[in-house]
């Protein structure tokens, strides 16, 4: 549900990016807010996937799915600051927002390192 309302946050901040100070930093709280709790819910479902392999392929190298799941980890306390941050500053939120998202798991590699499987 996250994904399909962040069409609306986005064309808010387009619409009062360059108004007021006091419409800018709603726009940007409410962006950020959004992306904040689409972390929050991408994580959660993340931890659930890759706990115990439940959702995850066994043969997913452990080391690589303990770095993947710091990495969400970490993203997602990011979006939390930059959510308060659009109180104060509207530009610094909008930079930190837009540094932060990473698709693609650690080393930026779209290969996933196996281990091998024993007969």
């Amino acid at each position: 549900m996250c994904v399909a309302f962040i069409p609306f946050p986005t064309a808010l901040l387009a619409d009062y990016l360059s108004g007021t100070e006091e419409h800018r930093s709603t726009a940007v709280a409410v962006y950020s807010g959004t992306l904040a709790v689409s972390g929050i819910f991408f994580t959660i479902l993340w931890l659930y996937a890759a706990g115990n392999y439940r959702l995850v392929e066994s043969a997913v190298d452990p080391l690589l799915l303990r770095a993947m799941t710091r990495r969400y980890v970490l993203g997602m306390l990011l979006y939390i600051p930059a959510f308060a941050l659009a109180f104060f500053s509207a530009a610094a939120s909008l930079a930190l927002n837009f540094v932060l998202p990473e698709p693609e798991g650690p080393g930026s590699s779209r290969r996933t390192r196996r281990r091998p499987i024993r007969d």
